[in-house]
């Protein structure tokens, strides 16, 4: 096996651990390491980081049925996929995580928060998809 191989084999071996246990834990959210294998992109629901492209599964009161995310660094936009802004709010996301910014879908109006519950609201001087309730 040549070492570059066996080098992703082992990524993917700690990225499933982590997932694993993370799930186990009874924590509220789970991060993957250096970001996600799914394909859920920001704003999306998810039950677990593997589901997210960004790595991290934010759960609270504020994000219903999970929201697909991940840290960023306020004034750098690249650190966010596109259509989404880094805020400055952390909640839901894991506190051993060091994380202390996440990125939020960005919006305009209501009709660009496909999900049920979500709307579009103003936070931190930004237009994002939230929870409405």
């Amino acid at each position: 096996m040549s070492k570059d191989l066996r080098q992703q084999v082992i990524g993917w071996g700690a990225a499933l651990l982590v997932s694993v246990l993370g799930a186990c834990s009874g924590s509220a959210s789970t991060v993957g390491p250096g970001g996600g294998a799914g394909t859920t992109q920001t704003g999306g629901s998810c039950g677990a980081a593997s589901a997210c492209s960004g790595g991290v599964c934010a759960t609270s009161g504020d994000f219903p049925a999970g929201y697909c995310t991940q840290g960023c660094t306020l004034g750098d936009p690249s650190t966010c996929q596109a259509g989404s802004v880094c805020i400055d709010d952390a909640s839901g996301a894991p506190a051993d995580a060091g994380i202390k910014a996440l990125c939020y879908q960005s919006c305009a109006t209501d009709a660009d928060c496909t999900r049920a519950g979500y709307k579009c609201l103003e936070k931190a001087s930004h237009k994002v998809c939230r929870n409405g309730a």
